[in-house]
């Protein structure tokens, strides 16, 4: 179903991979738990496929809504924690704090703000795909050395397509 659900354009599976990628360099460059990133990465969208109704229609769901992806993935990973005998409970914390915290501030819609380097890393990772799509999605229409129209989505600011 992840691929179906979009963020910014592209399907949430392929977000959530890059996202993973990106997390795990960060973190193995700065001498952090790569696989935390990693997984953190893979899982921090999961909540989306039961915030938004199936396709085609992608509408917010009642429970999409009311709790939204971020709360929603942290429960699905209590549940499935749940079913793993002997799973790691500091494991379990960690990975469900990099879900709270992945927006990466409380009026982005994070119950919780980055306290682990890995839930930066997250946080960052995370964004940088986001603004990289959407400068991906709005210069497609624009010659090389134009510039795009201000967008809402990136503080106002206007993007260049660079000449080649």
């Amino acid at each position: 179903r992840l691929r179906y659900r979009t963020s910014y354009g592209q399907n949430v599976l392929n977000h959530s991979k890059e996202v993973a990628h990106l997390a795990g360099l960060m973190a193995g460059e700065l001498g952090f738990d790569v696989r935390l990133a990693q997984r953190a990465g893979l899982l921090h969208d999961i909540g989306k496929v039961r915030e938004f109704s199936a396709f085609p229609e992608n509408d917010y769901t009642d429970e999409g809504n009311l709790l939204g992806h971020i709360v929603m993935g942290s429960e699905m990973i209590s549940d499935r924690v749940r079913e793993i005998d002997g799973f790691p409970k500091t494991l379990e914390n960690e990975l469900k704090h990099c879900m709270l915290a992945h927006h990466g501030k409380l009026e982005y819609g994070s119950p919780k703000k980055p306290a682990l380097m890995e839930a930066v890393a997250l946080n960052f990772a995370d964004d940088l795909d986001a603004k990289m799509m959407m400068y991906d999605n709005n210069t497609k229409e624009i010659n090389p050395g134009e510039f795009t129209n201000r967008l809402m989505t990136m503080d106002m600011r206007r993007l260049y397509k660079k000449k080649k």
